[in-house]
This record gives C-alpha cells, sequence and structure tokens, in this order.
C-alpha cells in the first residue's frame, strides 16, 4: 500500500494535476456569495502555468537539465568503454530497470512494454553484445502476486531479439528503483557491470546502487530532449510539453524523497 501511495503524491505534484486542482479551487472561490481576489488570482496564475508548463521549448529546458550530464552519447559511451577496460575486469552484468508495462493478454510482449521500457531494453541489449561473456539481468516487478512482472516481459522481448536464455537474469519482485539496487546486491557485489535506464532516471539509479556499495558504469538510454530538424517544436501548448515537465518533476520528487529515506 505504501509503494502504490508514494506513486500516487508522486504523480500529484506534478503540473498538470496542480494546475487543475488550483483551477478548480479558483472557480469555487470566484462564484462564492464573497466574490475575492482569492479566486481571480488563483484562475490567472494557473492560466500562466498551464501555457507556460504546455510549451515543448520551455518543458524541455527542464529535461535536458536532467539528462545534460549524459550528452553528447557517443562521448559518454567512449567514456564507459575507456572506463570498463581499465577497471582490469571484464564486465559480468549489464543490468536493465524497468520503466512500466501493461498487462493486455491480446498484445505481444513488445507492445505491453512501455516506451521507457522498451528503450532501455533495447539499448541494454546491443551493449550486452558489445561485452560478450556478459550477462542481461533484466529489473522490474510489482509487490502484488498476480499482477504484471515486467522483467518477465522484457525476457519474452530478449529472446525474441536473440538473446540466449542461458544469458538472462531476471527480477520480477523489486517494483521500485531502491528495492531493485537491494535485491540485485548479492548478484552485483564486488562485479564490474553496466547500469541502463532513461537518461531522466539514471543519476537517481546510480546513485541507489551506489549507496548499497555497488558501482556500476552508467549509461543512458530514453533520451527525451532530442535537438535537431526532426524535432518538431511548437509554440502552443501541447500534451508534450506536460509529457516532459511531468518527467521532470516525477524525478525531483522522487530524488527528494529517496533523499529523505536515506536511499541515495
Amino acid at each position: 500500500m505504501f509503494f502504490y501511495a508514494e506513486r500516487f503524491m508522486a504523480a500529484l505534484f506534478t503540473p498538470l494535476p496542480i494546475i487543475s486542482i488550483a483551477l478548480l479551487c479558483g472557480l469555487i472561490f470566484s462564484l462564492g456569495l464573497k466574490k475575492n481576489k482569492i479566486g481571480f488570482a488563483l484562475i490567472i496564475t494557473a492560466t500562466a502555468a498551464l501555457i507556460l508548463f504546455g510549451l515543448t521549448p520551455f518543458s524541455r529546458l527542464l529535461i535536458d537539465y536532467k539528462e545534460k550530464e549524459y550528452r553528447p552519447f557517443d562521448a559518454v559511451y567512449a567514456r564507459l568503454r575507456s572506463e570498463a577496460k581499465n577497471s582490469g575486469a571484464a564486465i559480468r552484468y549489464v543490468v536493465v530497470l524497468a520503466g512500466g508495462a501493461s498487462d493486455d493478454s491480446e498484445l505481444p510482449p513488445s507492445s505491453d512494454l512501455s516506451r521507457e521500457t522498451l528503450k532501455r531494453l533495447v539499448e541494454g541489449i546491443r551493449v550486452y553484445r558489445d561485452f560478450p561473456g556478459s550477462k542481461l539481468i533484466l529489473s522490474g516487478g510489482c509487490p502484488k502476486d498476480g499482477e504484471i512482472k515486467e522483467a518477465r516481459l522484457m525476457r519474452a522481448v530478449a529472446l525474441y531479439l536473440g538473446v540466449p536464455k542461458k544469458d538472462v537474469i531476471i527480477d520480477d519482485k523489486s517494483p521500485s528503483t531502491a528495492e531493485q539496487a537491494k535485491t540485485l546486491e548479492p548478484i552485483l557485489k564486488g562485479s564490474d557491470f553496466i547500469l541502463v535506464t532513461s537518461a531522466t532516471h539514471l543519476r537517481r539509479a546510480a546513485e541507489t546502487f551506489k549507496k548499497r556499495g555497488l558501482n556500476p558504469f552508467e549509461l543512458p538510454a530514453d533520451y527525451l530532449a532530442k535537438r535537431g530538424p526532426n524535432e518538431t517544436e511548437f509554440f502552443l501548448p501541447s500534451s508534450r510539453g506536460f509529457y516532459l515537465a511531468e518527467k521532470f518533476f516525477y524525478e525531483l520528487w522522487a530524488t527528494i524523497g529517496g533523499t529523505v529515506k536515506g536511499e541515495l
């Protein structure tokens, strides 16, 4: 129950829910018998925030702040390979953290995986193939039995993509980053391994693993702050703007929460 409460609170304190609550409160104050300036101020502030966070260029700046340490990717990957080579030990594991999935039995596993999870998995498989002899660890689960196990879906997709079953290890019990680090600690302790997750999530994930005495080589996937001519920019509020803002604030609150709980 605590797990779901945490997820709910993290989702609640993102721009769109807060703006919606502010607009509702402003409307209630404005329609009261005694109209006051509070309602008007709430409506004006919420409307301004609605426009601002809906603008893709603005929200992309927030995400870029989270991802900039992992740009450009070629340099990050070259540094990873150099550090791995200089560590004096072979990379034994490539760890891919799940980022969500659905449970629709009418769809193939590749469609049940969220966009974040699928991109992390593809990058993880690519890296696994770059380090012969390594094992692929896929981590993601739910606190209740019978619920969707992301790691199992990830394994199914990995097998479809030609990864030998003997090279796949799954952790289908851990629903959060902190639980994943705790569960995988006995396997990863004393081993060189690569940690793959979204660029926005990677810093928090790496610090969580390091807190348990592990030393991951960090590899980002699923960049959101994309640049270039193929990235359409709209100077009007859009769902993409709110999506980027939501990702930023989710990581912000998760980082604060993890720090307070001593996980980071």
